[in-house]
Order: structure tokens, then sequence, then C-alpha cells
């Protein structure tokens, strides 16, 4: 019984001890905590210094004999106060972060699982007060003191480790949290570039430099199925896929702060691009906690990958990633890192700057050869009839303008394809989706194929193409390039 108590004892010092320190590392976070706790705000600050200077008394109270049992008694004070505010807070509905242990707790509102674990230490306290009323028991220092050198030399050892280890772990967690903090910095300066219309450097920059994550392209896509985050049947790729559209699996993590960012834009995106994408949350982490999140947020299709299978089997490198899957389920490009990669390509999925099905970043765009013939693909014309692209050039030399409604550079040349002109070959735009700014030009191209056909790899991009339905110049790329081919006539006549 003795020597139970003393290991109950040192259990529950090393514990206060460790909460203690916690509190003291992370002031703002026990602030909050008192504070979602019913404790007034004047007061918050003052319970925050407080309470890990009563839980540092605790801890060395317990290490003594004499002293083991009040220090109990307190420290089942303490516990019973905690569980019961919690308790309340529950009742009435709030989330409540745990910071119980400073940085190094959970960032996942506290429930059931913390109410469990402050019972099972509350039966501790409890059993130290009680039993060690008369004799609480040797004290732990005196303890430690009669051992042999060779068991004393082992407590040393695994005392030096235990204190390693935890401060490994605070330095892994700061720096991972620091690691947030700047790809959350990136990715506002990546969406002001794109705000201030400069989503092809952008993207350009990205794919040049970003190395490439994922299954190959073209490879099939590894295939899952994992439960809802509400419950239900398993979702498999195979029933994403049975809607006959492309997939977007979005891999996210409920303790990563980028990922919560991108969870209400991912909603956002199922909402506006549910005919032509379907997007799928693959989430890891607290299931609780992600479930959150989706509901909060109205996002559907949000699965749960605890163990990071899934994860691995797409080799992913990082939260918040994604892979997009074609409809026959291969893999239509290279994985995407970051929220402002898979922004991109969500863009690019549903119409952006870059058709995917024939985009690398090995291998940028290169058009077709001067001379080859216009490939035999169809387009949709300004009444919605399906037309082939030779037929609509016609016999008489014309520039083909690759163009994206939604593209910052294509925005800025509006008014140079309004003026085009008049002794220029005629234009014709060839658009991912209807503008009715370009009027009579415009022929849509919504599966990306006749820019894929050209490797026309962004947008704006212009090849000349001659009388015969043959490409007449290189492919031009950007505003000057392409206006520069209003002047070459003469070269396709």
């Amino acid at each position: 019984m003795t020597t139970l108590l003393l290991v109950a004892r040192l259990a529950l010092a090393a514990v206060f001890a460790a909460a203690a320190a916690g509190k003291l590392t992370d002031r703002h976070g026990a602030r909050q905590a008192a504070r979602e706790l019913g404790v007034p705000s004047a007061l918050a600050g003052t319970v925050a210094l407080a309470l890990p200077a009563v839980e540092l008394g605790v801890a060395a109270a317990l290490l003594s004999g004499r002293a083991a049992a009040a220090a109990a008694a307190v420290a089942a004070l303490l516990l019973l106060a905690f569980t019961a505010a919690l308790a309340v807070a529950l009742a009435r509905g709030r989330r409540v972060a745990c910071h119980c242990f400073g940085e190094l707790s959970s960032r996942a509102p506290a429930g059931p699982r913390t109410l469990a674990r402050n019972a099972a230490l509350l039966a501790a306290a409890l059993a130290v007060a009680i039993a060690g009323r008369d004799d609480g028991g040797p004290s732990a220092i005196a303890w430690i003191g009669e051992l042999d050198a060779a068991t004393g030399a082992a407590l040393a050892v695994a005392v030096v480790a235990v204190l390693a280890a935890a401060c490994c772990a605070t330095l892994a967690h700061r720096l991972l949290r620091s690691h947030g903090i700047a790809l959350a910095r990136l990715d506002a300066m990546e969406a002001a570039m794109r705000g201030a219309g400069l989503d092809g450097l952008l993207d350009e920059a990205l794919a040049a430099t970003l190395p490439a994550i994922g299954p190959r392209v073209g490879e099939p896509a590894p295939a899952f199925a994992l439960e809802p985050a509400g419950g239900g049947a398993p979702v498999s790729l195979e029933r994403l896929l049975a809607r006959e559209r492309p997939v977007l699996a979005v891999f996210a993590d409920a303790e990563c702060a980028p990922c919560r960012a991108l969870v209400p834009r991912l909603a956002a995106w199922q909402r506006e691009h549910a005919d032509r994408l379907s997007i799928a949350l693959i989430g890891g982490g607290d299931p609780e906690r992600m479930l959150a999140l989706a509901a909060e947020h109205g996002l559907d299709d949000a699965l749960l990958d605890p163990r990071s299978e899934t994860y691995a089997a797409y080799a992913m490198a990082g939260t918040p990633s994604a892979v997009l899957i074609a409809a026959d389920g291969t893999v239509a490009a290279p994985g995407a890192a970051g929220a402002a990669e898979v922004e991109a390509l969500v863009r690019r999925a549903t119409g952006g700057a870059l058709p995917l099905e024939r985009w690398s970043p090995e291998r940028p765009p290169e058009g077709l050869p001067v001379g080859a013939a216009v490939p035999d693909v169809t387009v949709e014309a300004g009444d919605g009839e399906r037309v082939g692209l030779r037929e609509a050039l016609g016999a008489t030399p014309a520039v083909v303008l690759f163009w994206n409604p939604g593209c910052g550079f294509c925005d800025r040349m509006r008014d140079d394809v309004a003026a085009w002109p008049a002794g220029a070959p005629k234009l014709v735009v060839v658009s991912r989706e209807p503008d009715p700014d370009v009027g009579a030009r415009l022929l849509v191209d919504r599966d990306g194929a006749a820019a894929a056909a050209f490797d026309a790899g962004g947008t704006p991009m212009a090849v000349l193409v001659d009388g015969d339905g043959r490409v007449a110049t290189p492919l031009a790329a950007g505003r000057d390039e392409v206006l520069a081919l209003a002047g070459a006539g003469a070269v396709a006549a």
C-alpha cells in the first residue's frame, strides 16, 4: 500500500509540475482558458499567474511524506473546481480550449476526454489524501537517497531523458507553430499578388520552383474508403468518381491553422463548382474538431483519415495539400502544397489559366510547330451549338487567342481585344468560360480540349493560323507578343 501511495504521489507531482511549467510558458493561453471557464477578465491575469504557483507548491509538497496528504487534498480541490467549471461550460454549449499544460496542450477543445482524465487524477488525489492522513509514506527525496548506486544512476538517466524529451517536444511545437504562421503569411502575400492581377506570374514561379509531390500524372490514383466526419457508411474514391466529374482530394489536419483557414473556402468552392468538380476533404487530427469545422461551414464530403494512411498513400508533403483526380480515376496534375497552390489547382480544374491535361512543372508549354494543321477539336459557339474549330476559323488568316475571364492578365487586355485593328487578321477568342464582353469573336472551350491541343499552357496565349488551316507562327504568350500578331497578316497570306 505504501508503495502504491508513493507512486500516486510521484505521478500527481509530475502532472502538477508539468501543468505549472506549461502555464508559465503560455501566459496568454492560460488567461484565455481562465476567461472561457468563467473567470472575470479583470481577474484572469491574476489567476493565470497564481494558479501555476499553487500547482508548483502542491507538486513540491507531494514529495514530502508529512505534507503529502494535505497537498493531495489541495490537488483534489483544484481538480474538482476545474472539472465542475468545465462541466458547466460544456453544458451551456461553450467551446473551451484546454490549456492545462500550456503550449504542450492539444489545441482541440476540452470535452469528455478531459473530464475523464480529471476524474482519474481526482481519484488518485483523494486516495492519497484519505489513505495518507495518518502516514503519508516516506519522503520521495529520502526514498531516492536510499537507492543503491546502480538504481540511482538509472533513475538519473531516466529523469534526464524525460526532461530532454520534454524540451525537444516544446521546441518542436514552437517550430511547427512558427512554420504555420510563416505559411499563413506566405498565403496572404500570394493572395495579394493574385489580387493585383499577377496570377499567371505567380503560378509559373511556383510551378518552376516547387518540387512535385503526390502520385505521378497519369497513374491510377490510390483507392480509399474513409468514414465521413458525421458518421455513416465509408465513402470511397470509386463512389466519388461515380458522379462523373473530377475529384479534388484535399488533405488537411484539424490542428493546422492554414488548413482551418482553408475550410470555408473549400465549402464555397463546393457550392460554386458542384457541376464541374467534386471536392473531398481528407482530414487527420482530432475527429471531433474536424467534424465541428465541417459542420460550421457546411462542408460536404469531409472524410476522416485518423492514421494518415491515405495521406501516406498519396505521398503528400504537409497540409494543406491536394491532388486532382480525373474522372477516369487517374492523377490529372501534380500535387499542390499550401493553400495558394490548392486554390490555383481549383482554378485550373474549373476553367483557370492552365489546362490540366497537359500541364507539368518539368514540361512548359511549347505550342504546335509552324506548319502543323489546326487540331480537329470541337468548341461551343455563341448560340451554344458545338462546332469544329477548323470550320469556325474559316479560310482566312486568324489569330486564335486563348482566354480566361478570371485571369488578371486577360482582364488587362480587354480594351486591346475591343480595339483589334481592322486590317489585322481576324481575332477568334477561345475562352474556358463565356465572356459577354468579347462578343461575336468568342468560342467556348469548357473542357480545355482546344487549349490542350495547341499546347497553350496559360492565358493570354495566341497563335496565327493561315487561310489553309495551318499554324503560321510560334505560340505567343503575354499581351505584347499577342498584340504583335495583329501585324502578322503578311506571314499568313
